[in-house]
């Protein structure tokens, strides 16, 4: 598992539109989860599905790497203390 943080300076980015998730099934298809404070959807339908994991890769490749957002989470905690 990795951590990854998306900066607060990063205005515009796939995941602005809100939560969801990417579930990988067990028996090896895939579907999706939107929620909001008024709703919960269960994504089955693959076009839907296929967005939701081209935005999942944006916002990782959006975010900062690994080793740079753990940097950031201990430099935020050492600032709080």
């Amino acid at each position: 598992m990795a951590i990854q943080v998306m900066p607060t300076d990063r205005e515009g980015h796939a995941g602005m539109m809100g939560s969801f998730r990417v579930l990988k099934l067990r028996r090896g298809g895939t579907m999706g989860q939107t929620e909001g404070q008024l709703y919960n959807r269960v994504i089955s339908h693959p076009q839907e599905v296929q967005i939701l994991e081209m935005r999942y890769g944006m916002i990782r490749a959006q975010s900062l790497p690994p080793r740079e957002s753990v940097a950031l989470i201990e430099k935020i905690l050492g600032e709080e203390t």
